[in-house]
Order: structure tokens, then C-alpha cells, then sequence
């Protein structure tokens, strides 16, 4: 067992890391994607292809809208491969995730296993938010939390924004705290960028910040 905080942190968020790969590689493999999952497959590989931020399964399947304008009902019809734009979901995680498919990490599996390495940095960083708050044990006790419970590497493999926000949301949470105790220009600065980060990580996030 290392001695010092940092290593205790480190192997936890292994060991974390680890159980997202093995949950990728050994459950959830290849799994048929459905719903938001899909549209953030669909939109990285978009993203990557230099298609900016279309809406992904307008784009992939088409669409039927009904548009009722004086009383009477059009109906228009909307071809596959269309590219319209959409500011449906927050961009952060189609950014990480377009980055790693710009890559060469197109296939539901390799961007499910990216998926679960990107959950660690949420353990490092609730594990640096427990210290913060409180002490290393709290600290760490918290980043063993992350790692191990089911509703946080659930989303690795479902290749949800939760990966993203989670971490967001600690980061964010971490910046305030050291901003409150101590206030200055820089930490303030921190403080903006992260919570903005958070914010485009889960719209959900920005409810967020005024508390903190």
C-alpha cells in the first residue's frame, strides 16, 4: 500500500479504471446504443468528420415532421444524411469524445472503452474535493466511492455525458471550495472556467453553481 496521498489516490483510480474496462470489455461490449447514447456516438464521429454539431439521428435515419400553419398540416419529410444544426445536448462530451474518434476510435466498443478511462479522472478528482473538505481519509474514502459504485461506471458503458459531468461537477465543486476559503483573482478565474466547463458538461450544472 503506498504511504503517501497521492499514491493511495492513484491506485484507487486504477482500480477503478480497471473495473470500467473489464465492465466495457466483459458486459456491455458492442452493446446496440439507443436514445442519447446513440446520438453522442453518431455526433463524435461527426464531429471528427468535420460535420461541426449536426442533430446525430436526424442525420443517420432521417425524419417525418408535421408543421400545422393556418389550420392546415404539412407534412415534410427530412432524407438521410441531412445536416442540421442543434444545440440539443451540452458540447463538452461530444468534444471529448470527437477528439478520441478524430483519433482513429470510431466503433461503439473503442469509444466505450475511452468512455471508461475517462471516468477516472471523476475518482481523482472527488478524492482531491474530499481532502479539500475535510481530510486525506475523507478524501480518500470518496474517490473509493466513485470507483467502485455502480451508478457512477454505469454510464462508462452506456457512453452517456455523466462521465463528463461528474468529473465537471467535482472539479467545480473543488474550485469553489478553494476560492471560498481563500479568495483571490486567480482562484476566481479557476473557479469561472471549471464551473463553465461544468456547465457545458450537463445543463443540469449550471443550477449548480449560485450554491457553490
Amino acid at each position: 500500500m503506498p504511504a503517501t496521498f497521492a499514491g493511495r489516490l492513484a491506485l484507487i483510480a486504477g482500480l477503478g479504471g480497471l473495473l470500467r474496462v473489464l465492465y466495457v470489455l466483459l458486459v456491455v461490449a458492442d452493446n446496440p446504443l439507443s436514445g442519447d447514447a446513440a446520438g453522442y456516438h453518431h455526433a463524435a464521429n461527426l464531429f471528427a468528420d468535420g460535420a461541426g454539431f449536426p442533430e446525430p439521428l436526424r442525420h443517420m435515419f432521417g425524419g417525418v415532421d408535421l408543421i400545422v400553419r393556418d389550420g392546415a398540416e404539412i407534412i415534410v419529410g427530412t432524407p438521410i444524411g441531412h445536416l442540421e444544426p442543434t444545440a440539443g445536448h451540452p458540447p463538452v462530451w461530444t468534444l471529448l469524445l470527437g477528439a478520441f474518434s478524430f483519433l482513429g476510435a470510431v466503433t461503439v466498443l473503442q469509444q466505450q472503452v475511452v468512455a471508461a478511462l475517462l471516468g477516472v479522472p471523476a475518482i481523482l478528482l472527488v478524492g482531491l474535493l474530499g481532502r479539500e473538505l475535510r481530510s486525506d481519509r475523507l478524501g480518500l474514502t470518496a474517490a473509493g466511492l466513485t470507483a467502485g459504485y455502480a451508478f457512477v461506471w454505469v454510464n462508462d458503458g452506456m457512453l452517456m455525458a455523466e462521465t463528463a459531468a461528474i468529473a465537471a461537477a467535482a472539479a467545480a465543486s473543488w474550485a469553489g471550495l478553494r476560492f471560498a476559503r481563500d479568495p483571490s483573482r486567480r482562484k476566481a478565474v479557476v473557479f469561472g472556467l471549471v464551473g463553465g466547463l461544468a456547465a457545458l458538461s450537463r445543463a443540469e450544472l449550471l443550477l449548480m453553481l449560485p450554491l457553490l
